[in-house]
């Protein structure tokens, strides 16, 4: 009995030529399988996951719907193997395949239901993109949805997540290209109306535009090219200028007692009173609030009239929240954080400012009970606060 990638049968095929054999499709991992499998790497001392011993059978489950290699590496919790056989696939395929397959691992990553067929076909070319859905290709991708056919994933999740941290580390002039070439093909399909409906285009960028979550991660030091880019199809979103100033946000971290630093967080809070220039939104006047909060530390800074200001800004997110029947953490925790650095440096509260900061600590406690970070806030808070 042989066992070999199903991409390579025809060779396999070619190679038995003549001589009768049987193919058999069924031998996915059932639960059994896999909790013998775990029994193997226990009995070897190669577990590195203490889940997989200590709930064993939730763990077992799970690996069912992995190929053996991915089972075999989440128990080791060692991915390295899989790396060695994803470098052997990706050296199977063409350029074309390849960079098809990452933008549909990346638009999976972004977004459950991956990309629209079309919008896939017109970003890479549909030369092949029929003949990649199916099993037995290299860099297989499958349809989310049988009977629409409207949207395309990667047939394996862990596969496309290794090939994007490989592509990040390995290739990332390739993935920057992938990241714009996504951006782009999307941006006809967002509107302002596509994202009042949350449309897939629409929750696709809302992820992939995110600095904090995708860019920093992915692209690192090459996020900034991403945003200079796609500035002419997307600078009229509000989203758009509040990640970039989240961006500039970040480079003030790194250096903040530099010219570079202290240009960067200016920046910063004139990209964030832009976005919400565009739009009158929480979250873009969450940004506002949290990049004031970093400006009012500031040498050449009023410290309580720029605490006064994000004080106003986050006041209005929290409100519109609830105007919108919902309700955002980050508002709150930004606030208190601020507010408890804002009486660290001195600041003195007005008896408004004060007796709103306790209603909404009030207010966040009843909202967000099993929130530790709110916990975490409210209580350095409410020590400045007595």
């Amino acid at each position: 009995m042989a066992a070999e990638r199903s991409y390579r049968l025809r060779y396999v095929a070619q190679a038995l030529s003549g001589v009768p054999f049987k193919k058999f499709d069924s031998l996915g991992l059932r639960q059994v399988d896999v909790r013998h499998l775990i029994d193997n790497y226990v009995r070897f001392g190669l577990v590195g996951s203490h889940v997989a011993i200590s709930k064993r059978d939730q763990f077992a489950k799970k690996l069912t719907t992995d190929p053996i290699a991915v089972a075999c590496c989440r128990i080791l919790n060692d991915f390295r193997p899989l790396d060695s056989i994803i470098a052997e696939i990706l050296e199977d395929c063409d350029g074309r395949t390849r960079n098809r397959y990452l933008m549909t691992a990346l638009a999976h990553h972004c977004y459950r239901a991956g990309v629209r067929y079309t919008v896939l076909a017109d970003a890479e070319s549909s030369d092949g993109l029929r003949d990649q859905i199916r099993k037995d290709h290299p860099l297989p991708l499958a349809f989310f949805n049988d009977r629409s056919n409207s949207f395309v994933v990667p047939q394996n999740a862990t596969l496309a997540d290794r090939v994007l941290k490989l592509a990040s580390e390995n290739d990332r002039e390739n993935l920057l290209d992938t990241f714009v070439d996504l951006a782009n093909a999307i941006a006809p399909r967002v509107n302002r109306n596509a994202i009042r409906s949350r449309s897939p285009e629409a929750r696709l960028a809302r992820r992939l535009f995110d600095f904090d979550a995708v860019l920093e991660v992915f692209l690192q030091e090459d996020a900034p090219r991403f945003y200079a880019r796609t500035r002419d199809a997307w600078q009229w979103n509000s989203r758009y200028w509040e990640q970039v100033a989240l961006l500039r946000l970040s480079t003030y971290y790194r250096t903040p007692d530099t010219e570079e630093g202290k240009d960067a967080l200016s920046l910063a809070v004139q990209h964030a009173r832009h976005a919400v220039s565009i739009e009158l939104h929480p979250l873009s006047l969450t940004t506002l609030g949290q990049t004031l909060l970093a400006q009012m530390v500031v040498d050449g800074f009023s410290l309580t009239a720029t605490y006064g200001e994000a004080f106003e800004k986050l006041g209005t997110a929290i409100e519109l929240e609830k105007k919108w029947a919902r309700m955002a953490v980050q508002p709150f925790v930004t606030l208190f954080r601020g507010s408890r650095q804002f009486l660290e440096h001195g600041g003195t509260l007005s008896g408004n400012q004060a007796e709103a900061l306790r209603k909404l600590i009030k207010e966040a406690n009843q909202k967000f009970p099993r929130d530790l970070e709110v916990k975490e806030v409210v209580v350095a808070l409410q020590m400045y606060l007595r």
